[in-house]
């Protein structure tokens, strides 16, 4: 007989668990508490542009494997512009321009031709890259420190080092600065980055986040029968002799399974349980900290790629010395820049509004390229997720539970779990991939 199984939240580790578990042969079902799927990673209409926003820009990493098994399920996968060799393109206060390329190499000799060949790096800097055989060695004597930057700075990264490579990177792996970052999730990534020449590649989607994962998604279940609703509360998990017994929703209705899975955000993780069922099977989760990111979409009169010259066709720019971190070319007329880590900034940007944040990303974008501040600009719109990732310092792996516990028919899918992986697309699809092989087990 097919086995059923109640997935709680239709995020990411939710929609994903429900794929892989049709997959395997279960029967699935579904609940999402809003009208939409996709939790953080969304789009919405917006009626002045007239197009989907993304409500922050995602970026994937040639070793998401668990990500791209998924987009292959349910056939989005061609929509992400690989780039196979690392080449990101960088602009200064200064408005000079520096171009990070990895050439097409064995892993890590890429990385470090393509940093040692950076025109920002002087003399000095360049001894100190030599200097990272020690971090990706990734040896155990690492661990001895506390985050990235003591790491960092132990093995002599410089100023300029920092500046052009290290933060960067952190910022957009991590979403918050490196004394935040873990030694151990900082040299496991490390590690992740380098098992091969595709590990470091970046992959940008072509289109916008409804395309790649959410549409799709529900046209794989209309498709293969998996029930989904939206709209729709679980209120409670009832725990009956060490099992979950039932999910009860708003209407007191209760809804049984052979198995449950909760894919919800940490911060809704403790609400779905009574008090003293919650403190029995789990620690406070409430312990993890939340990072914010923003994304300011840019709307200008005329074609501004003329602005860009030789950089129109990277998709991709970043913005050393300023707030404004990156900048992504949506459009000839449409321009998204992304702060990350916003919460740790200076003047703590996640608490201005709206206008004010504008005009930062504005005066940086006109320090950095030439005759920006002549263009029209014809709108705007600043999207702040608040709590867009958890902050994975050391205290944080106290609260990062296992997909298992001691409820014999329930697991915990989502990117806040112990998946090893920072908060990222990966990390929430990995999760669901290690509750559907608990289960089978």
């Amino acid at each position: 007989m097919t086995q059923s199984v109640g997935i709680i939240g239709g995020g990411l580790a939710g929609i994903s668990s429900a794929v892989f578990l049709n997959e395997k042969g279960f029967d699935v079902s579904l609940f999402e508490a809003s009208p939409k799927l996709g939790g953080r990673t969304y789009s919405w209409y917006d009626n002045d542009s007239g197009q989907y926003l993304d409500n922050g820009q995602h970026i994937l990493a040639g070793w998401y494997e668990n990500t791209f098994d998924f987009l292959n399920i349910i056939g989005s996968s061609d929509l992400i512009e690989i780039k196979k060799n690392l080449e990101i393109d960088f602009l200064n206060t200064e408005k000079g321009q520096f171009k990070l390329y990895c050439p097409d190499v064995f892993t890590p000799l890429n990385i470090f031709l393509g940093l040692l060949k950076f025109k920002g790096f002087g003399l000095k800097d360049k001894f100190s890259i030599l200097k990272l055989r020690k971090l990706i060695k990734a040896n155990s004597g690492l661990l001895k420190y506390d985050n990235a930057k003591e790491i960092l700075i132990n093995i002599g990264q410089t100023e300029n080092l920092f500046k052009y490579f290290w933060n960067p990177f952190i910022y957009a792996v991590f979403n918050t600065s490196a004394e935040n970052v873990s030694a151990k999730i900082f040299t496991d990534m490390i590690k992740k980055g380098l098992e091969t020449k595709f590990s470091s590649a970046l992959l940008i989607p072509k289109t916008d986040l409804n395309e790649l994962f959410i549409n799709p998604s529900e046209n794989y279940f209309k498709q293969n029968s998996v029930k989904f609703k939206k709209n729709t509360r679980i209120n409670k998990i009832l725990i009956e002799n060490e099992k979950v017994k039932s999910l009860v929703l708003e209407n007191g209705n209760e809804m049984f399974f052979d198995y449950y899975v909760s894919a919800v955000p940490f911060y809704s993780f403790n609400k779905l349980f009574a008090f003293d069922d919650f403190n029995k099977y789990f620690v406070d989760t409430g312990g993890l900290k939340s990072s914010t990111i923003i994304s300011v979409h840019i709307f200008f009169e005329n074609d501004i790629n003329y602005c860009f010259k030789e950089l129109s066709e990277k998709l991709m720019i970043g913005l050393i010395g300023t707030t404004a971190q990156w900048i992504f070319l949506k459009g000839v007329k449409h321009l998204s820049i992304v702060i990350s880590g916003a919460d740790v900034l200076k003047n703590n940007i996640s608490e201005m509004n709206n206008e004010d944040i504008f005009n930062i990303c504005k005066a940086d974008l006109a320090k950095c390229i030439d005759g920006f501040e002549k263009i029209k600009i014809s709108g705007y719109k600043v999207i702040k997720e608040k709590r867009a990732t958890f902050i994975p310092d050391t205290e944080s792996f106290k609260y990062r539970i296992s997909c298992t516990c001691g409820l014999k028919n329930f697991l915990v899918a989502g990117d806040w779990t112990d998946t090893g992986l920072p908060s990222t697309i990966e990390s929430a699809i990995y999760s669901s991939k290690k509750c559907v092989n608990a289960i089978i087990k």
